[in-house]
């Protein structure tokens, strides 16, 4: 007999609900970046942020797409969880960016913009050597470097010494992220971001990397004690993962709606998103979850 207990959090039911709340998500993430728009006299680092922002925004509805597709009682009731994990991953390292932007202020928002300028000039021009098999993409026009003094800054910028490109946006590694936007922001904010970094994007990394533990985790067969042995005990565990993962999308999205609110100031984008994260908080399957 199967040891496996069902999660009130893996119900259909409770993936249906979470559709409702990725509605309010996308509603709030519209009104933010409406009210960033009418920010008077903007601060560079908003010109930055809000492509961010609605990159969270399509990611969200990427989400609501594949939880609706995986309730559709026409097709095969397959919870669309691994591609779930990974997007998340995405939007809350995409919140974390964010975050770190607007509290290192105008200095990181520089610096993204410069790693954008040379990325998209570098891409015109690349190769893969593999032994004696070459891939390359070359493109045929010509962009004068001495009057393009913006790009010939940004080329300098992500180029070492010894002529290596610098791959990364930002020196710091997300840990060191989080240190600065606690000490600039305080533990609400950091701890909200924090969570979801911790549990999300450890599991989001097995399954991009395509590794052998990824596959076996995401049926349950990770599990040391309590693994799922039949196919509604499957569908179960895998539809508690997509709920948790929006827990932590909603954790993160928290922390940014509050980091925004702390910075335009305009404390009613807090208040609004609250209203649904306090919602959510309050279903009676969530309890599942911060046990």
């Amino acid at each position: 007999m199967s040891k496996y207990k069902k999660s009130p959090i893996g119900t259909k039911e409770v993936n249906s609900k979470l559709v409702e709340y990725l509605n309010d998500i996308e509603t709030c993430i519209n009104g933010t970046i409406l009210v960033i728009n009418h920010k008077k006299n903007p601060e560079k680092q908003w010109a930055i942020i809000i492509p961010l922002i609605h990159a969270i925004g399509d990611s969200c509805n990427s989400i609501k797409i594949l939880i609706e597709s995986g309730l559709d009682p026409e097709k095969m009731l397959i919870p669309k969880t691994r591609d779930t994990i990974i997007i998340a991953r995405s939007i809350i390292e995409t919140s974390l960016n964010i975050i770190f932007i607007l509290a290192k202020g105008e200095e990181a928002a520089i610096k993204a913009r410069k790693h954008y300028i040379q990325k998209s000039y570098r891409n015109l021009d690349r190769e893969l050597k593999i032994l004696d098999q070459v891939t390359k993409l070359k493109w045929s026009g010509e962009v004068d470097l001495e009057k393009n003094t913006d790009l010939r800054e940004s080329l300098d910028e992500f180029t070492k010494e010894n002529g290596q490109v610098i791959y990364e946006w930002t020196q710091e590694s997300n840990k060191k992220k989080l240190e600065f936007i606690h000490k600039k922001f305080g533990p609400n904010v950091s701890g909200g971001i924090q969570i979801p970094y911790f549990f999300t994007y450890p599991m989001a990394s097995e399954l991009i990397h395509g590794t052998f533990f990824g596959a076996m985790a995401l049926v349950g067969l990770s599990e040391i004690k309590e693994r799922p042995e039949s196919v509604e005990e499957l569908e179960n565990y895998s539809r508690s993962w997509i709920t948790s993962t929006l827990t932590m999308i909603l954790l993160s999205l928290d922390s940014l709606m509050e980091a925004i609110a702390l910075e335009l100031p305009n404390k009613e984008i807090k208040n609004i998103f609250r209203e649904t994260v306090d919602s959510y908080f309050k279903e009676e399957w969530i309890k599942e979850i911060r046990k």
